[in-house]
């Protein structure tokens, strides 16, 4: 039976015409055939969010700059991932022993790399016995790419990007798994860093004075030079710690260290 079409006059605004007709383009199909397609899929059944939980992710992900399709997304691929082809999975151990023979490891680690090495080095030139003559091939075959790997392996893993953000690698050590909160925890205490930050954007007489109060229990003081901070000033500093680095020293009009130089005047040894 042939199929009857319904034709009707439409129309709609100039700037989703030109939408219409560029997506039409790309596609290489008629706007007809482009605006059919896309109102057929408008029927696609969606996976609702409910809303509580849909602001409960959203806020986890502005705060890791994602929006929030990204962040579901990124949680669905965690949760189902593809299998493993055993041919992808051979080559990723393969890559995990190059790893392992570029790392600094002692004692049983080093053992554990040794071993395996001798092992698939004795499979590919016969000192290990009543290997099938099909499987030696497969295993030299591999050897080999492992061989070309180790050389590649350390700027790789300088380039590989953890797949946890820093929010989920703190959670995972102190609850073992990712979760994400709404209201994250504070920011975990760094004494050093802490110091050094407060030296630089508070003004030496208002931080030693601070400092005074404190040392003496003095907190009423202590509160009062709180009070007397020089609110602008200090914004402006911490506005200035917030810059990249090259961009602190080009303010303060100075020489950034070059690369490889130890900025606290250490010299590694070779």
């Amino acid at each position: 039976m042939a199929r009857e079409d319904l034709h009707f006059r439409l129309r709609i605004p100039g700037d989703l015409k030109a939408k219409i007709e560029r997506a039409a383009e790309i596609n290489g199909t008629s706007m007809t055939a482009e605006m059919v397609d896309r109102l057929e899929k408008s029927f696609d059944v969606a996976v609702p969010i409910p809303t509580h939980l849909a602001e409960r992710i959203k806020l986890y992900a502005d705060r890791q700059h994602r929006s929030l399709v990204d962040e579901v997304l990124r949680l669905l691929e965690r949760e189902y991932p593809a299998q493993w082809e055993l041919v992808d999975r051979m080559e990723h151990l393969a890559n995990l022993l190059a790893a392992l023979t570029s790392a600094k490891a002692d004692g049983p680690i080093n053992r554990f790399v040794t071993d395996v090495q001798d092992t698939v080095q004795g499979i590919v030139s016969g000192r290990v016995k009543g290997v099938d003559p099909e499987i030696r091939d497969e295993v030299s075959s591999l050897w080999a790419q492992y061989q070309e790997r180790l050389s590649q392996i350390e700027y790789e893993n300088e380039q590989e990007i953890n797949q946890l953000d820093e929010e989920e690698e703190r959670m995972r050590r102190l609850a073992g798994s990712t979760e994400k909160l709404a209201e994250p925890l504070p920011p975990e205490p760094n004494p050093l860093s802490d110091k050094i930050f407060l030296s630089n954007v508070l003004p030496a007489r208002v931080l030693a004075d601070l400092v005074e109060s404190i040392r003496q229990g003095d907190m009423d003081a202590a509160a009062d030079v709180v009070r007397r901070m020089p609110k602008e000033q200090i914004a402006q500093r911490v506005r200035f710690e917030q810059l990249p680095l090259e961009a602190q020293y080009r303010l303060r009009h100075e020489e950034p260290p070059t690369n490889g130089d130890d900025p606290f005047g250490f010299t590694k040894e070779t």
